[in-house]
C-alpha cells in the first residue's frame, strides 16, 4: 500500500490529520507527523522566545526602577539586546522543530519508497527546508495548503539538483488567507518564508501552471504541456478552511494523488450519482441518456471511452469468446460501473459516520483497518474509477466464463 505523510502547522495539534488518515484508507497508509514546539503562541514563537522576553522585560523594568538602567540610550540598548537574543532563541526553537520533523519523517520512509506528502502552514516551511537539506529525501506527489514558503522557492532546481526529489506539487492558494499574507512581512526575519499560499509559486510556463478555480481543468496540461507545480486558487478560502469538511480531501486531494484532474473525477462521480437517482425514480428514459454520456465520453483514466476500455480488457482476457458475447458484456458494463461507484460512496458514508461520531480524543486512536471489514474495504476501492472498472471487468469475465462452461 502506498504511503502518505501529513504535517500540521503552528498553534495546532493537527486534528485534521486524523480525518485525512481515515479518509485515505484503504488507498493509502497514512502517517501523521506532529511537533510540540508551536502548539501555543505559535506566531510569537516564530519571531521571539516568549519566556525569555517575559523574564528579560521584568528584569529591565526592575533594574530601571532601581536606577541601574538610566537614560533613553541604555533603555533602548537593553531592549535591543533582549529582542536580539529572543530572536536567536526563536531560531533555536525552529531548529528543534525541524529536527523533530526530520526524525519522524525518517521513521516513515523506507529505502526506495516515495511517500506522498500533505502539509499545512508551517508544515510547508518544514517540508521545503527538509527537501533542501536532506538530499536523499524523495516524495511522490506533494500537496501544500496555507503555504508559507517563498514564491521564489525553486522546485525545478531542486529536482535537477537532487535527481527527481518529487513528481508533482499542488499548491492550494486561499485568497482570504490573512495568515499567509502576514508571512510575507516576515521574509526578512525568517529566511525562506513567504506567501506562496496567497500569491503562488513563480516559474516558467513549463514549470508552473495556474488554475483560477479548484474545479477548472488545467488547460495547458490538456494541451500536452505538463508542469511540476500547479497553483490552484480557492477564491473563498481562508487559512484553515480546507479542513472544515471531509469533502475537500475527497474531491481534490484523492484525485490528485491518483494523478487525475479533480474536475474530471467530480464529473465522473456526478454521472454515477445521477444514474443511481434516476434508477430509484424509475426514469428509464433519462437514465439511458446519462448512461450513454458516461459510456461514450472520453475519460483520461480509461484512455478513451468506457465502452472502449471494457472492450479492450474483455477482448484481451476472453479471446475464445464470440464478439457478440463480448459486446453484450460491454453493454452491461456501464450499469455495473456506476452501481459499483454509488455503492462504494454509501459504504464511505457509513464508515465515516463512525469517525464523525467519535470524540476528539477517540478520533486520535481510531484505526480504520480495524473498523472497516475486508468486504467494506473491497467496496471502498471502487471510489477510484480504475479500480471500479477493474472490479466490473472481473465480474464480467467470471460471468462469461461460467456461461461458456455451461454450454
Amino acid at each position: 500500500m502506498e504511503r502518505v505523510v501529513t504535517v500540521h502547522g503552528i498553534s495546532s495539534e493537527g486534528a485534521w490529520q486524523e480525518m485525512v488518515r481515515f479518509l485515505l484508507y484503504p488507498f493509502y497508509d497514512c502517517s501523521s507527523i506532529k511537533y510540540k514546539q508551536y502548539q501555543r503562541l505559535g506566531a510569537v514563537k516564530l519571531l521571539l522566545e516568549p519566556w525569555w522576553l517575559a523574564v528579560s522585560l521584568v528584569c529591565i523594568i526592575v533594574l530601571r526602577q532601581r536606577g541601574l538602567i538610566r537614560g533613553t540610550l541604555r533603555w533602548c540598548c537593553a531592549l535591543a539586546v533582549t529582542f536580539g537574543i529572543g530572536h536567536l532563541l526563536a531560531y533555536y526553537r525552529r531548529t528543534r522543530a525541524f529536527k523533530s520533523f526530520a526524525r519522524q519523517l525518517n521513521t516513515s520512509l523506507i529505502a526506495g519508497e516515495r511517500p506522498h506528502l500533505i502539509a499545512h502552514s508551517f508544515g510547508t516551511y518544514l517540508t521545503g527546508r527538509a527537501l533542501r537539506k536532506l538530499p536523499a529525501l524523495r516524495f511522490g506527489s506533494i500537496i501544500l495548503t496555507g503555504c508559507v514558503l517563498s514564491c521564489r522557492y525553486s522546485w525545478k532546481d531542486l529536482n535537477a539538483r537532487q535527481r527527481l526529489a518529487f513528481f508533482a506539487v499542488r499548491n492550494e492558494m486561499a485568497m482570504k488567507d490573512w495568515v499567509v499574507r502576514g508571512a510575507y512581512l516576515l521574509q526578512g526575519l525568517l529566511p525562506g518564508m513567504g506567501h506562496a499560499g496567497f500569491r503562488g509559486f513563480l516559474g516558467a510556463p513549463n514549470v508552473v501552471h495556474k488554475t483560477d478555480s479548484p474545479f477548472e481543468p488545467c488547460v495547458r496540461c490538456r494541451e500536452g504541456i505538463p508542469a511540476l507545480v500547479h497553483n490552484v486558487e480557492h477564491p473563498e478560502f481562508g487559512h484553515t478552511d480546507h479542513f472544515i469538511t471531509s469533502g475537500h480531501a475527497e474531491s481534490f486531494w484523492l484525485p490528485f494523488l491518483w494523478k487525475m484532474e479533480p474536475s474530471e473525477y467530480q464529473e465522473f462521480l456526478d454521472l454515477c450519482y445521477e444514474a443511481a437517482e434516476l434508477e430509484e425514480m424509475r426514469d428509464s428514459r433519462k437514465l439511458a441518456v446519462v448512461e450513454a454520456e458516461l459510456r461514450e465520453r472520453p475519460w483520461r483514466w480509461a484512455s478513451g471511452t468506457v465502452s472502449d476500455y471494457f472492450r479492450r480488457r474483455l477482448s484481451d482476457a476472453l479471446e475464445d469468446h464470440s464478439e457478440g458475447k463480448i459486446e453484450d458484456a460491454v453493454d452491461r458494463s456501464c450499469g455495473l460501473l456506476w452501481r459499483s461507484v454509488r455503492h462504494a460512496a454509501r459504504v464511505r458514508e457509513k464508515t465515516f459516520s463512525v469517525f464523525l461520531a467519535a470524540s476528539d480524543v477517540d478520533k486520535r486512536t481510531l484505526d480504520a483497518q480495524k473498523l472497516i471489514t475486508s468486504e467494506e474495504k473491497d467496496d471502498l476501492m471502487a471510489l477510484r474509477p480504475e479500480f471500479a472498472a477493474l472490479k466490473v471487468v472481473r465480474a464480467l469475465e467470471e460471468d462469461l466464463r461460467s456461461d461458456h462452461a455451461a454450454q
